[in-house]
């Protein structure tokens, strides 16, 4: 008889707490959540000159930069969403350094970065309170810096594809407000073929490879 209430009492605290993490979850099939962060991103930062030998003609350094993307996910099922994310990056290059003797004179300015990726999110761990997950991101890629030399405004814009994989973490201390802290590495590659607003270096691509560390707000609607 004991044996026979003992076992009847395990599998109602199982069944019970099961219920509980089912409409408890901070992640859920069918919910909205919106996230805006900010953060560092320290990158690679390589130029290679188009129709030749890639490792005499590259220039290569590391920069660090300042991020601030946007994502909006879906739940497609308890576990998975899908989610897209706009963002950019801020970098501070010498144009002379990486896109040959196109540049005489000009000195550091500001490289933007901008991308617009598709996301396909994996939640490892999800309680009332906390939410993991790791990502994999697809999507489209950009770079451009512009200035004045002398009296020619100049202009690169290149265009391309990145690769992102990485992984969030979020604490709700609402129903529906968190905060949100999140790491990832990346790849993107671009180039200014094709692009008419492009005036210089036209025979330059540009790749960037590193990682973001990211901290911001994240909100569920439903």
């Amino acid at each position: 008889m004991k044996n026979l209430l003992l076992k009847s009492l395990i599998v109602t605290t199982i069944i019970s707490c099961c219920i509980e993490q089912s409409f408890s979850q901070t992640f859920k099939k069918g919910s909205l959540y919106i996230s805006l962060t900010e953060g560092s991103t320290n990158a690679t930062f390589t130029t290679i000159k188009n129709n030749t030998n890639r490792y005499k003609n590259q220039n290569i350094i590391d920069l660090g930069g300042e991020r601030d993307p946007l994502i909006i996910e879906y739940g497609i099922t308890s576990k998975t969403g899908i989610s897209i994310t706009m963002g950019n990056d801020i970098f501070t290059i010498n144009p002379q350094n990486h896109y040959g003797n196109t540049f005489k004179e000009t000195g550091e300015t500001k490289v933007k970065t901008s991308e617009f990726t598709i996301d396909f999110n994996y939640h490892l761990y999800n309680t009332k309170k906390i939410d993991i997950s790791t990502f994999v991101s697809l999507g489209k890629f950009s770079l451009e810096f512009k200035g004045t030399e002398s009296d020619f405004n100049y202009k690169y814009i290149a265009n391309g594809g990145i690769m992102r994989l990485g992984g969030r973490t979020k604490y709700y201390f609402s129903k529906r407000m968190g905060v949100m802290a999140m790491l990832s590495t990346f790849s993107g590659n671009c180039s200014p073929i094709n692009v008419k607003e492009t005036n210089i270096a036209k025979d330059f691509n540009t790749n960037l490879t590193g990682f973001s560390t990211e901290f911001g707000l994240c909100f569920r609607f439903f």
